[in-house]
């Protein structure tokens, strides 16, 4: 079996997104920021229904906020080195 590689590919990742790496970060922090409030939404849209408590709430709102910057560590990462290797040629 072969090697599985990342979708979309390094040289095709231009294609999809913004050159800048400070373009793709904010597309980044804005987008986990958005997941973050659609699934705010989804709980609140069934918290009165099953009666849940806003303590509650927050403690799983925690956990998904936690959840997704783990999930886009990685990235963000890449990111900022990307942003500091470029800014430490331009020096």
């Amino acid at each position: 079996m072969g090697q599985q590689m990342p979708l979309p590919a390094r040289w095709a990742q231009s294609l999809f997104t913004s050159s800048y790496p400070e373009d793709r970060l904010n597309d980044l922090v804005n987008d986990r920021r958005e997941m973050f409030g659609d699934m705010r939404a989804a709980i609140d849209k069934f918290a009165g229904k099953y009666h849940l408590k806003p303590r509650d709430i927050q403690a799983a709102m925690d956990q998904v906020d936690d959840a997704l910057r783990d999930l886009f560590y990685e990235y963000e990462e890449e990111l900022k080195d990307e942003i500091s290797e470029r800014d430490r040629r331009l020096d």
